[in-house]
């Protein structure tokens, strides 16, 4: 029998299934095409039909391009499987081997960057996500991933592009307005702090129009705008803040505090000639200023000047030994990690009062993978003082260590947990929900979603926490 008379190769649109990795004709059989044309062809299906036609029509000009599908089919419930579970190396394996027999399989090069993008070998992810970007234009999950990778190789501004994309072709995604947040291409307002649920997120452009408005209203002086200063260097929006500064020190040139705070925007935005000069003004106003000798320290690093970041660090640790970010500075100038250990163990032991030096340590450590020592040097940090910053990472990284029960016992010793930072409730909180003890960590919650001095960020996760359960 002619296969004609028996067969319909039924064509798809390309870009369709070369994004599920369909391919671009299944032939159908007659007595089937009615129901093809009411609901499609679902892969299993097509397989099926393709094994018979090959069966039946070896000789038919579509019979290369089935057994390749077949072939390929595989590999694929394989390559599924283990992205499911997250293997990632066998999924990278599998997904090698189908673009071997298919070398224009979109969705397994799609597949294959996610897979790289987890065994954080980023540049490879890239080279895969380009070999299938005139696919995917379409799909904001592709500018979502990609952006991912971009932010992990510090790509920020590519990873913003992405993102940005992302959020144009997924409106309201949560993952991507979180990241575009994070990377100050979003702002989170709240028009009623007791509503932290009613949030808006506007572009950092907007949002900069809108506060400069707010400046131009009667009565601003020289403090107004230095509190401003503080806020934005804190909230990340350092543009606002060098603003904000400059209009501080035009109000009242002698405040020292003024450059110090305009040189900590400076160095964010890498602007680290102007840094410079803006610190150089602060220590003429206040020679012995420890956190400006940290910050130099840092400027220098960035600019290549080893010898005088070590010398400025140096003294930022004499003159105040509580200066975490001088301590990070010295232990980034050693040619490596163990010889970055070996220095922030010998400055925590020359001055073991330093909940810093302790801190930093915790910190380089848990980079070399030692976390029971890290661990170790996060309580001898605490022993000394160290405050809410420090006690939330430690019980952060106890979390990611699956050492939960660590996390309930320090819990119990901390007093009235709703007197500390919402970071910490946090992480208390869904620990002692993952160990089953949902009441605690369900009052934990709802404490911090009505707390009303708390940040509106922190009381709406709370509140979202107490909606849908958190794994």
């Amino acid at each position: 029998m002619d296969p004609a008379e028996k067969w319909f190769a039924v064509r798809f649109d390309p870009r369709h299934a070369a994004k599920s990795g369909m391919p671009g004709v299944v032939p159908v059989p007659a007595d089937r095409i009615e129901e093809v044309r009411k609901s499609g062809v679902a892969r299993e299906q097509a397989i099926d039909w393709m094994e018979v036609f090959i069966r039946e029509n070896p000789e038919h000009e579509l019979v290369d391009e089935c057994r390749r599908f077949v072939e390929k089919a595989q590999l694929w419930d394989r390559a599924v499987e283990e992205l499911q579970k997250g293997g990632w190396q066998e999924a990278r394996e599998r997904l090698e081997e189908i673009l071997a027999v298919d070398p224009e399989d979109a969705a397994a090069q799609f597949n294959l960057g996610a897979a790289y993008r987890n065994l954080r070998r980023y540049d490879e992810a890239l080279k895969a996500y380009e070999a299938c970007e005139e696919v995917f234009t379409d799909e904001g999950l592709f500018f979502s991933n990609r952006g991912r990778t971009f932010l992990e190789l510090g790509r920020t501004d590519e990873a913003v592009r992405d993102f940005e994309e992302a959020l144009r072709l997924m409106p309201g995604d949560g993952f991507v307005v979180e990241r575009l947040v994070e990377l100050g291409a979003l702002v989170a307002v709240y028009q009623d702090l007791d509503k932290p649920d009613e949030v808006r997120f506007i572009r950092r452009a907007d949002f900069q129009e809108a506060v400069r408005r707010t400046w131009a209203e009667p009565g601003r002086d020289a403090e107004y705008y230095l509190q401003a200063a503080r806020g934005h260097t804190a909230e990340g929006q350092s543009e606002l803040a060098v603003e904000a500064a400059e209009r501080a020190a035009a109000l009242d040139p002698g405040n020292p505090e003024t450059p110090l705070i305009r040189a900590l925007a400076l160095v964010a935005l890498k602007r680290f000639d102007d840094a410079e000069e803006s610190l150089l003004k602060h220590l003429s106003m206040k020679p012995d200023s420890p956190g400006a000798y940290a910050v130099l320290g840092r400027i220098q690093i960035a600019q290549g000047r080893a010898d005088g970041a070590r010398a400025s660090l140096e003294k930022a640790v004499e003159l105040q030994p509580n200066q975490p970010g001088a301590i990070e500075g010295l232990a980034s100038l050693e040619p490596d990690a163990g010889a970055a250990i070996d220095r922030v163990r010998k400055l925590a032991r020359k001055r073991p009062k330093s909940w810093a030096a302790w801190s930093v340590l915790a910190s380089v450590l848990l980079k070399a993978e030692r976390a029971d020592e890290a661990f170790s040097a996060f309580e001898s940090a605490l022993a000394e003082g160290a405050g809410e910053g420090v006690l939330a990472l430690y019980l952060s990284e106890l979390g990611k260590a699956g050492r939960l029960e660590r996390i309930a016992e320090i819990a119990g010793g901390l007093g009235d947990l709703s007197k500390r930072a919402e970071s910490v409730r946090w992480t208390v909180a869904i620990a002692l929900k993952t160990l089953g003890r949902k009441p605690e960590a369900a009052a934990l919650l709802d404490r911090l979603a009505g707390d009303k001095s708390a940040h509106p960020a922190w009381r709406r996760q709370a509140q979202q926490a107490l909606k849908t359960p958190k794994p």
